[in-house]
């Protein structure tokens, strides 16, 4: 989603590589937002994610990730460079 963010390309099948479902969908419809409102995303968000289960313990099938995404540097520019306020994208 990072490289995708850079050029708001909505349509980069690396997109469907790392997410499906409910999940895709919203990473599309925002990617598709941003395009259509000239905007581009520049920076990286900080990721830490934990695994805090898995099941069952001998052998897992099931893992359960966690994780507290940091955007701060991560933010969204029109695609002259100027920076976009928080909200002001809509």
């Amino acid at each position: 989603m990072v490289q995708a963010a850079k050029t708001s390309d909505w349509n980069s099948p690396q997109l469907a590589q790392y997410a499906t479902g409910d999940a895709l969908s919203a990473i599309l419809r925002g990617m598709y937002a941003d395009h259509l409102n000239g905007l581009v995303t520049k920076g990286e968000p900080k990721n830490d994610p934990k695994v805090t289960s898995a099941t069952p313990a001998a052998n897992p099938t099931t893992v359960m990730i966690s994780d507290c995404g940091d955007s701060t540097h991560w933010l969204k520019y029109r695609q002259d460079s100027s920076f976009v306020p928080v909200g002001a994208w809509a």
